[in-house]
């Protein structure tokens, strides 16, 4: 702490006490104590805004060495397509990519395959396969709900006249 020792320290502070005066002394204290918390603040500011500004370099490091690896991938992909011939350029082009994830408000993926093979779906509650009235397979048993799954039953409370 600047080299300051416990005697130099209560000099400094018996000379302010003397220039300053006990009735001045609490506010001359206050005043220090908001100037040395706005010091602390602003340095704090500026740390954090250079492990920002680094963070960000570093980031943008990253993503250059990114694009230059997807890059090199893409070349090296497309070196040994080449160098494979045209049997394999075929093949790729038949592997289709997947199918793009359902919108979050439209229909199951199970609905849009009865949708397209031109299936009406039921609005009566029943699953697509089964005929009206009649009972779920035994397939069908992980579609009905489990007890342990089930909420416990509501407990009596001391106000029902139950016990606790």
């Amino acid at each position: 702490m600047l080299g300051l020792g416990v005697g130099e320290i209560l000099v400094i502070a018996a000379i302010v006490l003397i220039v300053v005066g006990p009735e001045r002394l609490p506010e001359m204290m206050r005043a220090a104590g908001k100037g040395y918390a706005q010091l602390r603040r602003a340095a704090e500011d500026l740390r954090r805004s250079f492990v920002m500004e680094a963070d960000r370099m570093e980031a943008e490091e990253r993503l250059k060495d990114l694009e230059k690896r997807r890059s090199d991938a893409a070349e090296a992909r497309k070196q040994a397509l080449e160098s494979a011939g045209p049997g394999a350029v075929a093949q790729e082009q038949r592997i289709a990519p997947p199918p793009p994830p359902p919108p979050a408000d439209g229909p199951a993926p199970d609905d849009e395959a009865a949708l397209d093979n031109g299936e009406a779906r039921p609005t009566n509650g029943e699953a697509p396969h089964e005929a009206p009235g009649e009972a779920p397979d035994e397939a069908d048993d992980d579609l009905l709900p489990r007890a342990s799954l089930m909420p416990p039953p509501p407990r009596p409370s001391a106000e029902d006249g139950g016990r606790e």
